[in-house]
């Protein structure tokens, strides 16, 4: 006789938006007798206020980007994962074994996160504006940068194409109030 709804455990998931599909959240319900609930965010600022809320206290698993963890682990909102635990571990892509190689998932020999996907993040840039290719994003906030453009939604759109060219850039951004362009 199956579980009533009542009766299961529910696990709580805070993701991205294709992180937690239903079709797979279906699917791990069935197998675990688990109901799933699954809280959606658009930008690291709504993940950041929802872990904040109550410390954390109404997620059991979070999907969060490995630059943002560094955020996580720092303020207390996620605890050490023993992997032990996690027997198909040894089924992950050869690219996401070696745990310790992977910046911002360990901390003193601890693990805070298992990669559960990867995609490149473009850093967009005008050629005009750059004398030399900044080499990382916090090289746009740097007081010395030529011109600050806002580029939230817009790097997550444009960082799936590879070939972008930089001169298209203005139809996209939107100058930073008060920057010199």
């Amino acid at each position: 006789m199956p579980q009533s709804a009542l009766a299961m455990e529910t696990l709580r998931v805070l993701a991205w938006p294709g992180y937690a599909d239903a079709d797979l959240v279906t699917i791990f319900e069935q197998r675990h007798g688990v109901h799933v609930e699954v809280t959606l965010v658009d930008n690291d600022d709504v993940l950041r206020e929802k872990m904040a809320a109550d410390q954390g206290a109404h997620f059991d698993v979070i999907a969060a980007n490995t630059a943002e963890m560094v955020h996580y682990i720092d303020s207390g909102l996620i605890q050490p994962i023993d992997t032990q635990n996690i027997p198909n571990l040894r089924k992950q892509l050869p690219r996401f074994r070696p745990l310790s190689t992977i910046p911002g998932i360990t901390r003193a020999g601890r693990v805070y996160a298992i990669p559960y996907t990867y995609s490149e993040m473009g850093l967009i840039y005008d050629r005009r504006r750059f004398k030399t290719a900044p080499s990382r994003y916090a090289d746009l906030w740097d007081p010395g940068t030529p011109a600050r453009y806002c580029c939230s939604t817009a790097v997550r759109i444009i960082s799936r194409w590879r070939h972008w060219h930089s001169d298209s850039i203005h139809s996209i951004f939107r100058p930073v109030p008060g920057s010199r362009y």
